[in-house]
């Protein structure tokens, strides 16, 4: 389940960056173990989900990481695993707590430290661009899911309203209804 939730993780963060990603970016962003990061990495390059390929940057060599079309394809899969998985969590988890890092003090000590360890302002409007289209990003995938919530709360008030209009209770007529639903929803 660990190795499922990394692979998910850092597969959809590299196949978010064309151009690629380095360990360094994964390991900073997650503030994870340098070896925990590189050893998943290794063991994703050697399925053959991630290619890597060596190149400079500011004077220095860094490896960047790219998705591959097996690589997408497991980001697929796992999505799919997750995804149940997900809703559950997004249940436990209250709202406020689901917000990006900015609600929480140690996104104010990150962010302070990112200052600290800038060269210029550019870099500094980079790292504001990158997190106003992170935000963005986040600002779109929460209203489509708003308007999927939608589309299923009018299909089971649908479904509901018709079972109430049964003259008696009839199971296999229930089970038809629903039926139908899951095939609107594309599930058959």
């Amino acid at each position: 389940m660990v190795k499922e939730m990394g692979q998910l993780v850092f597969l959809w963060n590299i196949s978010e960056k064309p151009e690629g990603m380095t360990g360094y970016e994964l390991q900073k962003y997650y503030r994870a173990k340098p070896t925990s990061v590189y050893r998943l990495l290794k063991n994703m390059e050697q399925e053959g989900f991630i290619d890597s390929y060596e190149t400079i940057h500011k004077g220095r060599a860094q490896r960047l990481y790219k998705i591959t079309k097996k690589g997408r394809n497991r980001l697929q899969e796992l999505r799919e695993i997750w995804s149940p998985r997900m809703v559950f969590l997004r249940d436990v988890i209250p709202p406020d707590r689901r917000a990006f890092p900015i609600h929480q003090k140690r996104f104010e000590q990150e962010f302070t430290s990112l200052i600290d360890e800038s060269q210029s302002k550019k870099e500094i409007i980079d790292a504001i661009q990158g997190f106003v289209n992170h935000l963005s990003h986040r600002r779109e995938q929460l209203q489509k899911e708003l308007q999927i919530l939608q589309e299923d709360i009018a299909l089971f008030e649908n479904f509901r309203d018709k079972v109430a209009d049964l003259p008696e209770y009839d199971p296999e007529t229930i089970k038809q209804y629903f039926s139908e639903v899951m095939e609107k929803k594309g599930v058959r």
